[in-house]
C-alpha cells in the first residue's frame, strides 16, 4: 500500500514553486556549485533529487503513471523502520519526514 506516499507525492509534484524549480534542475545547479565550492560527492540517500527527478518524469509525461518506485525503494532510508510498505500509514507523517529531509538535502 502505497497511498499515503501517492498523495504526499501528489501534492508536493504539483505545488506551482516547488515543481517550477525541479523543472529547471535548480537542485543539479546547487549540487554543482557544492561539489565545486567544497570539493564533495556524497553517497546518502538524497530525497531532493529523487524528488526533482520524479517531479521532471511526471511534468513532461502528462497522462502517464508513474510509481513511485525510487521512494518506495528508499522508504528505509528516509524513514528508518517508521514507515513500512504493505501498511496503512499516516500521509502527514510521511509528509513531514520527506520534507525533513528533502530540507536536509540542502544543509548536509
Amino acid at each position: 500500500n502505497t497511498c499515503f506516499m501517492n498523495s504526499v507525492l501528489q501534492c508536493l509534484t504539483y505545488t506551482p514553486p516547488l515543481a517550477q524549480s525541479c523543472l529547471e534542475n535548480q537542485y543539479n545547479a546547487f549540487l554543482a556549485d557544492r561539489r565545486e565550492s567544497n570539493n564533495t560527492t556524497s553517497t546518502k540517500f538524497d530525497a531532493m533529487q529523487v524528488f526533482q527527478s520524479h517531479v521532471n518524469t511526471v511534468l513532461r509525461a502528462p497522462g502517464k503513471v508513474v510509481p513511485p518506485h525510487k521512494f518506495s525503494r528508499s522508504l528505509k532510508l528516509l524513514s528508518g523502520n517508521r514507515f513500512r510498505l504493505g501498511r496503512q500509514e499516516d500521509a502527514h507523517e510521511y509528509f513531514t519526514c520527506l520534507v525533513e529531509s528533502m530540507e536536509k538535502s540542502f544543509t548536509s
